[in-house]
């Protein structure tokens, strides 16, 4: 919790690893200035409040793994087949919560993201054409997961892709060189553009991401679909 120098104002947020930072002199942790500090909270921390918890070696351990993740510039995880068989997203949250853990991880992260399911690799079946994986996906817009905003659009854009194929209903129309061609009905695709670009639209304005990055989002993701 901070409080203004005026003591008129403050600010607030819960303790959760996946958001702090390492710096010089310990650790720092981002406070949205929308979490204010009024009688509206009181239900909020009554549902916080628990056993006080040691958190000093899960806070290394989390910045470790910080400082490695903002090392590399294409950042890659597998979806856990346990998570796409019982239709969660704990993982995936998790993920682009660390991604987001402060302002400046939210601006870097931007595009930087890419999804596999290695644990498919041995399924002779593609991807899109497994039923858990396609509703994992369809389930994951549901949720109002921000792809549009996480999502690496540049390149080969494999997760992009994924989302895209996964998602829509799609019909296969032959295979070249190894690869399906594929096609998508007008209709539903633009309901899928919809329904991401909304969920884009709520985490840059929940986040006071400025238009203009979220108007370059949207081109960038236009640009592979209008390829495909």
């Amino acid at each position: 919790m901070v409080i203004t120098d005026n003591l008129k104002e403050a600010y607030w947020l819960e303790f959760s690893i996946e958001l702090t930072s390492e710096s010089t002199q310990g650790w720092w942790i981002e406070i949205p200035k929308r979490n204010v500090l009024n009688a509206q909270v009181r239900e909020k921390w009554l549902e916080i409040v628990g056993q006080a918890t040691d958190y000093s070696d899960a806070i290394q351990n989390e910045w470790f793994l910080n400082s490695v993740t903002e090392k590399c510039d294409y950042k890659a995880f597998t979806i856990p087949k346990e998570e796409v068989l019982n239709q969660r997203y704990d993982y995936i949250k998790t993920v682009m919560v660390k991604l987001s853990r402060n302002h400046y991880s939210l601006v870097a992260n931007r595009g930087m993201l890419d999804i596999f399911f290695p644990d498919y690799d041995d399924d002779p079946r593609e991807l899109y054409e497994i039923p858990e994986i396609r509703s994992w996906f369809k389930g994951s817009i549901e949720e109002g997961l921000p792809w549009f905003y996480f999502l690496n659009a540049k390149g080969l854009a494999i997760g992009l892709k994924l989302l895209f194929f996964c998602s829509c209903e799609v019909q296969f129309v032959e295979e070249i060189n190894g690869h399906h061609l594929l096609m998508t009905e007008p209709l539903n695709r633009a309901d899928w553009l919809i329904r991401n670009f909304d969920n884009l639209n709520k985490f840059t304005k929940t986040n006071d991401i400025s238009v203009e990055v979220n108007r370059e989002c949207c081109d960038e993701i236009m640009a592979v679909i209008l390829q495909e």
